[in-house]
């Protein structure tokens, strides 16, 4: 009877732990939030004596006066507001200006016709045509300028087809089908695959890359939407499945020789380059132990790791490597906080004649972690 009270609290403490789940405490994206939660949009780093807003020395955007307009519109009074009398050649004695930044009226569709014509030689009597420009292939067809305009609505903007059909038609007058914005999107991705082979190469060569993951559906059907990024290429790859077999497909990371920043799944840990830990993903782990434990440890690892992020950014940004007295003082931190959490949160106890190991909590599994990557952790604070 004990042991079958044991695993239902088990299983209650499990099912409350994943309704509380949330963007800032998971890795589940905000969108699943949901309207009726209250909004947990807290900041991670500690409160300073900035107040809000822009610092003094910050250079603001507030919209200002260009020297070189595109049109001047002067306006002059016609009569004296006094004697009603004609102004005209009267003397002008101050100015005063005022701009209006606008958009132009929408342009209009502009239909060029080219035209092939055939000349028959006056001395041998060959035939001879005019030859097309390379990008005029059919009878009637849209410009480069249109295509690209829908396709960057489609694919950066992320409109879908349908709104992009309609905008089209609302600001130039022009109705273009779905079933051509699919050709477009087509064509387009044929054109940009030496622009992804070059991407791909370039990733490999990177001394940092970012990897993660996320779930699409794509025809219904779960797939797995890859991204390996720096903070200048950014590489996307659609694959059905999640793991090495989609990884191996996209091919940057079986090659890949220097530092990859990733989660702890456990796939990208098979990949002989060296491995850091997304710190992001971590605090929201933690946040999570500390409101379900209410245990005070997690709080104070929170803190610890953004102090070490904030010294390695002021350090770096000046060109000099952190104090090794600093990162030994931060490394100790560290390790105590993680001996603590263990303390309190003791492994399991094996039932004698059960079959199968103890299932861990998320806290456990997490210190374990936490203690067995510890230079992954750190070790992007020392790069």
């Amino acid at each position: 009877m004990h042991e079958k009270i044991d695993k239902l609290e088990a299983i209650v403490t499990e099912l409350e732990s994943r309704l509380n789940l949330n963007s800032t405490n998971s890795g589940k994206p905000s969108s699943s939030d949901g309207y009726t939660r209250k909004n947990r949009a807290t900041s991670l780093r500690k409160k300073t004596q900035k107040q809000p807003g822009g610092q003094p020395g910050h250079k603001g955007k507030t919209l200002e006066q260009s020297p070189n307009p595109d049109h001047i519109e002067t306006h002059s009074p016609d009569l004296c507001s006094c004697c009603g009398r004609s102004l005209q050649g009267g003397t002008i004695i101050s100015l005063e200006k005022r701009q209006v930044f606008d958009l132009p009226p929408p342009p209009a569709i502009v239909i060029t016709e080219h035209r092939s014509q055939t000349l028959v030689c006056n001395h041998c009597g060959c035939k001879t045509s005019g030859i097309f420009p390379p990008d005029v292939t059919q009878p009637v067809q849209y410009g480069s300028r249109i295509k690209a305009y829908v396709s960057y609505l489609v694919h950066y903007q992320f409109i879908p087809y349908e709104r992009a059909v309609e905008t089209c038609y609302g600001l130039f007058g022009v109705s273009i089908s779905p079933g051509t914005i699919v050709n477009l999107t087509h064509n387009l991705s044929e054109k940009l695959t030496p622009f992804e082979d070059t991407v791909t190469n370039a990733l490999k060569f990177e001394p940092i890359i970012h990897n993660d993951e996320t779930g699409v559906r794509v025809e219904g059907k779960l797939h797995w939407l890859h991204v390996t990024c720096t903070s200048q290429w950014t590489h996307y790859s659609i694959q059905k499945k999640r793991g090495t077999e989609g990884i191996n497909e996209i091919g940057i990371l079986p090659d890949f020789k220097g530092i990859s920043v990733h989660d702890f799944w456990k796939p990208y840990l098979s990949y002989p380059c060296t491995h850091s830990f997304c710190g992001a993903h971590i605090l929201r782990e933690l946040k999570r132990v500390e409101e379900e434990t209410k245990q005070q440890w997690p709080g104070k690892l929170i803190e610890i790791l953004i102090q070490a992020k904030e010294i390695k950014e002021e350090y770096h940004s000046n060109g000099v490597p952190i104090p090794p007295v600093m990162m030994n003082s931060l490394n100790t931190s560290y390790d105590e906080l993680i001996q603590i959490g263990l303390d309190e949160n003791l492994p399991p106890i094996q039932i004698l004649g059960k079959k199968g190991r103890a299932k861990k909590t998320f806290t456990r599994n997490l210190l374990e972690r936490l203690e067995l990557y510890k230079d992954g952790v750190y070790g992007l604070f020392k790069i």
